[in-house]
């Protein structure tokens, strides 16, 4: 009978607590019902993703294919004639005159009386003349002709005797007339300065000419004229 209690009074408690659980879970599940309900929040805009371009890969293009050139046969060259070079030939050159030289000569002892008169010099002088008795000279300052060579020296003494420098002369217009291989003929002007010591100046412009003859080969005066110009 004991044990029949315990056990209704066990299943008592066991139904008491039941109850008691049962209690509380309606207990909450009112509380949660009377909570409000939250208003609905927007959905977020959906981001678009860009499409990423599909990267094309270049198709490889094929290398073309090497087509053989074709080898030219050899071309044939015309021939060509060499062009013949013409023969340079050589100037000659000209024939020296030999009647040039000559007078050269002649023109070189007539101008030895200009420097004989100017430095004084009797034997330059003497060495322009022919000593022979055939030598003559036509003076301005004689009215006769001087014959021999004797006297055609002494006519010389007056200008030869003053101081070196005392006497010059210019000859000019000079022409040489070859009359052979030994006889040449000189014409022309002179300007004759005089000026003695203590004395004033004396010019005298005339003609002149001069017949030479080469004698041991020198040329040597055999005749000689000077005439002053009229005023």
């Amino acid at each position: 009978m004991k044990q029949t209690c315990k056990a209704s009074a066990s299943g008592s408690n066991k139904r008491v607590a039941l109850g008691v659980v049962l209690a509380l879970l309606a207990v909450l599940v009112t509380a949660c019902a009377g909570e409000a309900t939250p208003l609905p929040q927007p959905a977020p805009e959906e981001t678009v993703v860009p499409t990423a371009t599909p990267i094309t890969t270049p198709t490889a293009t094929p290398e073309p294919t090497a087509t053989a050139m074709p080898i030219p046969g050899p071309t044939a060259f015309p021939t060509v004639a060499p062009t013949p070079i013409p023969t340079i030939q050589p100037t000659p050159s000209p024939t020296p005159d030999p009647r040039a030289a000559i007078k050269s000569e002649v023109a070189e002892a007539v101008g030895r009386f200009g420097q004989a008169l100017r430095t004084s010099d009797t034997a330059l002088m003497a060495s322009l003349f022919l000593p022979s008795e055939k030598t003559n000279r036509f003076s301005s300052s004689e009215p006769l002709r001087i014959n021999g060579w004797s006297e055609v020296e002494g006519s010389f003494n007056g200008l030869l005797s003053l101081p070196p420098g005392s006497v010059s002369m210019v000859q000019r217009q000079g022409r040489i007339d070859l009359l052979g291989d030994d006889a040449a003929l000189w014409t022309g002007h002179f300007i004759l300065n005089v000026r003695p010591p203590e004395e004033s100046r004396r010019t005298v412009e005339g003609r002149a000419t001069a017949l030479l003859q080469k004698v041991d080969g020198r040329w040597l005066r055999v005749h000689m004229h000077t005439s002053a110009l009229p005023p």
